[in-house]
């Protein structure tokens, strides 16, 4: 997990480096490439072994096979939804697919020589750094959940990530580029975290979707980048691998970083799209949720100024986001991370990237969001 593809810092040197051993944690080895992999196995045993961190979680008692019994309690699984607040589009598909999970586990799961119950519990982070904390810390200490599932965006699953390393729970996250998640918590590639496990693309992936959709364009190759000033925008304005590498890729960034940076909720986006007007700039790419860029992108047309490209992560992953600018929003553009066209397959249900789809029109009657690749994933369902 945790892959960040090709051309970023080593974190693991030339060779393999084996973590340090942890009684409770799972064995886990970095690659040179920017992966770090985890023993699979060891991972489902130390989700065994939280009841020894965690005095409130009493798990899976049944894991390691023995007896069945009646007396075998429910595997609880717990999600940090924004089902509220600015990021509760999210919440949507997060529903979607919490049912189908509980309709697929309605007659237990299988582990060990026992069948034991799924129970899965969801708590609202209600769009916010501290409540999403607060959430984690409910399903742990009065649901007592064995597992966390959270995603989307940083500012929901870094808190709930490190809660969870801190009570030594299993949690799994996605749909936040994994420098994002790592370097912003204080990861050291040295010492892996031990409870905490994220599946995204990096910033070297990100570089190169941009790269193929943009230079077969016959445009300028000018970049004005559009980045806040969180954990996700830290990520994405990294010189080391961050968009501003773009510049030795054959783009040309406009400006230096605080031209491009703002405070989110800003109020007014005047010196960055000064810098867009006078340098002609061609594309604009970067990671503002939807409120600031409508903001923005209000004042660029003030200025009667359309660039070529508009390319940005988060601020387009919602056709209800999308509708709200109207023709406007006609050519912008996001990387796609899932769509009913990949070819694969659901592990736990055999359902194809298609099906996953067409199910979710039939119940909701809309198509298939892009967002829905973060809930599969960490809803341990259907990753594909």
């Amino acid at each position: 997990m945790n892959h960040g593809g090709s051309g970023l810092p080593d974190p693991g040197g030339a060779d393999l480096v084996t973590a340090p051993e942890s009684p409770a944690g799972p064995r886990v080895e970095m690659r040179p490439e920017g992966w770090r992999l985890v023993d699979r196995r060891g991972l489902l045993k130390a989700a065994g072994m939280a009841a020894a961190a965690v005095p409130s979680a009493a798990l899976l008692a049944a894991c390691g096979g023995g007896s069945s019994g009646s007396g075998s309690r429910a595997v609880r699984i717990g999600m940090v939804s924004p089902q509220t607040g600015a990021l509760r589009n999210y919440a949507d598909v997060d529903n979607h697919v919490v049912e189908r999970m509980r309709n697929h586990f309605k007659d237990g799961i299988r582990v060990g020589r026992n069948t034991l119950p799924v129970e899965i519990f969801v708590r609202d982070g209600q769009s916010d750094r501290n409540r999403a904390a607060s959430a984690a810390a409910d399903l742990i200490f009065t649901d007592r959940v064995d597992v966390v599932l959270v995603g989307g965006t940083a500012d929901n699953v870094n808190p709930v990530s490190d809660i969870c390393e801190a009570q030594g729970v299993p949690c799994i996250s996605s749909a936040v580029p994994w420098e994002a998640w790592f370097y912003a918590r204080g990861g050291d590639p040295q010492r892996p975290f031990v409870w905490t496990y994220h599946l995204n693309w990096g910033m070297a992936d990100l570089r190169a979707a941009y790269r193929g959709l943009w230079s077969p364009l016959e445009v300028p190759r000018s970049v004005a980048l559009l980045l806040p000033r969180d954990q996700e925008g830290d990520a994405f304005a990294n010189v080391d691998y961050g968009l501003p590498k773009l510049g030795e890729e054959g783009f040309q960034i406009v400006g230096n970083p605080a031209d491009y940076r703002y405070n989110v909720d800003a109020r007014s986006y005047s010196s960055i799209v000064q810098n867009i007007v006078e340098n002609e700039v061609s594309i604009i790419a970067g990671v503002p949720n939807v409120t600031d860029f409508s903001a923005f992108w209000r004042e660029l047309n003030a200025e009667n100024y359309r660039p070529h490209i508009v390319c940005l992560s988060r601020a387009l992953l919602f056709r209800d986001d999308l509708q709200a600018f109207g023709t406007a929003a006609k050519g912008f553009s996001t990387e796609v991370g899932w769509s009913p066209r990949h070819q694969f397959r659901s592990y736990l249900t055999q359902r194809t990237a298609e099906e996953i789809a067409a199910e979710y029109n039939d119940d909701k009657g809309r198509p298939w969001p892009r967002a829905a690749q973060r809930s599969h994933q960490v809803v341990i369902s259907d990753v594909p």
